[in-house]
Parts: structure tokens; C-alpha cells; sequence
């Protein structure tokens, strides 16, 4: 009998064994999903409110209201749910709240606390409605007031754990039925931003963002996709080098692409973009800009580089824009754009344009270029802005070449003007009268400014004509002012008045001959 129990004793043992590691694995199941059930039954948000409400206006001087009940649904990314959140507006505000938002729901992963990182999985917005404005002496609202300091000065902060601050990590953030007003309390403007629907959803191991969205600009609607940078290296928490954009925005059958990277995200500085654009009808914008007229051209297409000049305007180069076929009987009847086409190098070098239109049946041309935009640009250097442009009305052909020693103040003006005109009456469609039958017009003068702008008119020195009808030379001033006319002195060698008279309209009745002259004058009444 003795040998089978000196046998038996090894399986004992390992159920023993067995039964403990079992045991161990309960407690150490069990007793945190007693301790999680434990402090759910016992942890009550509504507690909570005050010290959020206190901490929210201890940072911003604006008082914080949590109107609604705070829920929180447990698990290992627990869900807290807040209604009816609203921040208290400027004193002086048009309205009492700053924000006010239907409800929050905010998934927050537990773990990643344990590294020292803030992980927000998602982030939904029910509601919100923003309102950014200035008082009467321009101050904003969104300039929070400075933290109540305490009596004492505060001991230097120690150093979190390994020098280390919390990173975020953001996973996804939802908003609808949302909107963002704007109003300038010294003009009374406004404008508004309505959220339809505005999704950011992290993709890829980096953290970027991929954004989709529906919005209304002003009721103008327009949808925004694209992927932008991480939060983390947006807000400085975290992650190295520039921070990476791509956006398209379309409303209206317009798209517009935006495509580059900011260096320092933060300062919003060494930002530099590509930007294309494609307008088919630009009217259609109208009531996002109401206070500047657009013509209403068609068929728009843009691309450009724009990049951080350190202040002021952007830094552009790489331009072209081209217009197609577009009607612009507001600004004349019949006349009808065929193409214009614009090019730029660089801001510092000439504009370069080239356009084509139709009068009536009557084709007119432009082309030239234009100085540097750079120099018309506040803080410039003076220096002389040149042009060269070209324009052909029909047979006749105009041009226009020199500079302009000021831009900015249109004077210094110094332009070479020459008008060549085979035959006068082909001008008669755009004059819109009878023209006389000259042939072989030709006019050269040199063309400055009287009074800044040419307020007071214009000086045209060197002046030299010669047509059929005659000849003359000499110097001639156009006078603005109380009274309008033209001064000066005109030598001619040959003139021919009756070569001057336009032709009688078919079958108007004949012109009757002027009687004589009695008082010997040459050139009668």
C-alpha cells in the first residue's frame, strides 16, 4: 500500500500548484473590477462642477456654467458628457455669453495618463455657437483677463517627472450644427461661420489630421477636405519640423487648393504655400465681399506661390492668372472680354499682361508690361516704376512707354504717348458719332503730370501731329479746375478745315453754305 501513495504525491503537488496561480490570477481580476465598481458607485461628477467652474474662470476672468447634469460613462476610455455649457462675454458684450455649446462628449483614454499623455479619442461638439467681437475702442473678447495671482508669491515650480510635460494626442473631433460670428463693434459689421458638419480624424503614425467638412460663409456654402499637421507640433507639446497643410475648399463649382507647410506653427511664421484656383463665375462671391464690386468675369484660373515676408503683404512669384470669355456690357454696352492673361516672376519684377476683347464688331487688343509690384508696396524704395504698354483699336495702334519717378503719388510722371491711325472713320463704331474722313494720323508727345495724380491736369510737351488734313507742333496743357479746357501754342504749316468736317449722316438734307464773314475774321463762327 505504501508504494501507490509515494506515487501519487507529484500530482498533488502540481494540482496544488495550479490552484494557486489560479487563485492569484482571480485576485488580481477581480479585486481592480471590485475596486473600478467601487468607484463608480461612489464617484459622483455633479461633485465636480464647482472646482471646473472655478478653475475655468480662475484661467480666463470669465465665468464658466455647467447648466446640464455631468455623466460619465466608465470603461478604460470612459465617456463624460456635458449639457448646456456656456462662457460668460466681455463686459459690455453685445450678449451675455462668449460660447455656448448644447452638449460636449469627450472620450478620454486612462492609460496613456501613466506616460504623461492626454489622449483624447474623440471630441464631439452638439451646437456650438461662438461669438468673436470688438467693443467701440476695438478691444477683443477673446483677450482673456489676467488669473487671479495669490497674496504670497508662489514657490518656483518643480520640474515634472523627468522634466517631461504632458503631450496630446488627439483622435477625433466632431462638430454640427455649430457657428462662429464675428462682429466689429466699431463699424457693426458681422459675419458669420455655420458649422454644418466638421470632422478631424487622425491618420497615420504622425498624428496628422484629416479634415472634412461641410460650412456656410456668410450662407455662401463651401466644404473644406484635406490633411493638416499633428496638435502636438500645432501647439507646441510636441513633434519636430514644419508643420505640413494640404486643403481644398469648393463652393459654387470654384475649388481652391492650398498646399505648403508653417515653420514655426506657433509664431505663424516661415509659412510658405502653393495656391491654385479655379473661378468659373467670380459674381457668384459677391456676398463675401460686399463692399468691393467684382466684374463679372469668368473661367478664372490661378496659381501662385505666397510666402512669409517677415510682415506686411505675403511674398508672391510664380503668378499666372488667366480670364476667359466674359461679357462686361456694365462697364461699356458690347464690350465683350475674349482672354487676358497675367504673369509674375516675382514680386520685384514686371507684371507682364496680355489681353484680348471685342466692341461691338470692332477688336481691341492690349499688351505690355508693367514695373514691379514691389515698388507700389508701403515702405518701398523709391525708385522710377516703368511701363511699356501697347494697345490696338480696330487699324489704330497706341502705346505708352517710360516711368513714373513715384507711383505711389503718381508723380514724376514721364511717358512717351504715340497714337498712329491709318484711316479715322474705322473709330467711328467706338465714338459712337461721324468721324472725319482723316487718314494717316499720327500723334507723339511727351505726356507729365500737373498737380499730384494729375488732379490739375496734364502737360503734353514736344507735342507733333500730322494727318491728311494738315499738320501741327508744339506744347499744349490740359487744364482741371474751375474752368476745364486747353492752353498753349500750336504752329502749323498746312490745314485743312473742310478735310476736317465729318461726313453728312445718308440722306440727311444737304448743308446750306455759311454766308460770308464780314468781320475779315480767317475761321468764321
Amino acid at each position: 500500500m505504501a508504494e501507490p501513495t509515494a506515487r501519487s504525491g507529484p500530482p498533488i503537488r502540481r494540482r496544488r500548484w495550479l490552484r494557486w496561480v489560479l487563485i492569484a490570477l482571480a485576485i488580481l481580476v477581480v479585486l481592480p473590477g471590485i475596486a473600478v465598481a467601487v468607484l463608480v458607485a461612489t464617484f459622483d461628477p455633479e461633485a465636480l462642477k464647482p472646482r471646473i467652474e472655478a478653475a475655468a474662470e480662475q484661467a480666463t476672468g470669465r465665468k464658466l456654467t455647467l447648466g446640464g447634469p455631468i455623466r460619465l460613462k466608465p470603461s478604460l476610455v470612459p465617456t463624460v458628457t456635458l449639457d448646456d455649457v456656456s462662457l460668460a462675454n466681455m463686459p459690455g458684450g453685445s450678449r451675455p455669453q462668449m460660447v455656448t455649446v448644447r452638449r460636449v462628449d469627450i472620450e478620454l483614454a486612462l492609460l496613456p495618463l501613466l506616460s504623461r499623455r492626454v489622449e483624447l479619442q474623440r471630441l464631439v461638439l452638439q451646437a456650438p455657437d461662438i461669438l468673436l467681437e470688438t467693443d467701440a475702442q476695438g478691444h477683443p473678447n477673446w483677450s482673456f483677463g489676467q488669473p487671479a495671482q495669490p497674496a504670497a508669491p508662489a514657490a518656483p515650480a518643480q520640474p515634472s517627472e523627468g522634466g517631461r510635460s504632458f503631450g496630446i494626442d488627439l483622435g477625433q473631433v466632431g462638430i454640427t450644427d455649430g457657428r462662429i460670428t464675428y462682429r466689429d463693434g466699431q463699424t457693426g459689421q458681422s459675419r458669420s461661420l455655420a458649422i454644418q458638419r466638421f470632422q478631424a480624424r487622425t491618420q497615420g503614425g504622425d498624428g496628422a489630421l484629416r479634415l472634412d467638412g461641410a460650412l456656410a460663409l456668410d450662407q455662401l456654402p463651401f466644404t473644406v477636405q484635406g490633411q493638416v499637421g499633428s496638435i502636438a507640433r500645432l501647439t507646441g507639446a510636441g513633434g519636430a519640423g514644419p508643420w505640413p497643410l494640404d486643403l481644398t475648399i469648393a463652393s459654387e463649382g470654384a475649388k481652391l487648393a492650398v498646399q505648403g507647410s508653417i515653420a514655426e506653427p506657433q509664431q505663424r511664421k516661415g509659412w510658405q504655400f502653393a495656391v491654385t484656383a479655379q473661378v468659373p463665375d467670380l459674381t457668384r462671391f459677391a456676398r463675401v465681399v460686399p463692399d468691393v464690386p467684382l466684374l463679372p468675369l469668368h473661367n478664372l484660373d490661378l496659381a501662385t506661390k505666397l510666402a512669409d515676408s517677415g510682415g506686411g503683404l505675403p511674398r508672391i512669384s510664380d503668378l499666372r492668372l488667366t480670364v476667359g470669355e466674359s461679357d462686361l456690357s456694365l462697364l461699356r454696352p458690347g464690350l465683350r472680354l475674349t482672354s487676358l492673361t497675367a504673369t509674375m516672376p516675382a514680386m520685384d519684377q514686371p507684371l507682364a499682361l496680355q489681353a484680348e476683347a471685342v466692341e461691338g464688331n470692332t477688336p481691341l487688343r492690349l499688351a505690355g508690361t508693367l514695373g514691379a509690384p514691389a515698388l507700389l508696396l508701403p515702405g518701398a524704395a523709391r525708385q522710377p516704376w516703368p511701363l511699356d504698354l501697347t494697345a490696338r483699336v480696330a487699324n489704330a495702334t497706341a502705346s505708352a512707354k517710360g516711368s513714373v519717378a513715384d507711383p505711389r503719388a503718381l508723380t514724376g510722371v514721364d511717358l512717351v504717348v504715340s497714337l498712329r491711325v491709318p484711316e479715322v472713320q474705322a473709330l467711328a463704331p467706338l465714338a459712337g458719332m461721324s468721324l472725319p474722313p482723316v487718314k494717316n494720323l499720327a500723334l507723339d508727345t511727351r505726356v507729365a503730370e500737373r498737380g499730384k495724380g494729375f488732379e490739375a491736369g496734364a502737360f503734353l510737351r514736344g507735342l507733333k501731329l500730322t494727318s491728311s488734313a494738315g499738320d501741327a507742333a508744339g506744347d499744349l496743357t490740359y487744364v482741371i479746375g474751375q474752368r476745364q479746357g486747353v492752353t498753349g501754342q500750336l504752329a502749323s504749316q498746312r490745314l485743312d478745315l473742310d478735310a476736317l468736317r465729318p461726313p453728312a449722316a445718308p440722306g440727311a438734307p444737304a448743308a446750306q453754305p455759311a454766308p460770308a464773314a464780314r468781320d475779315h475774321r480767317m475761321i468764321p463762327d
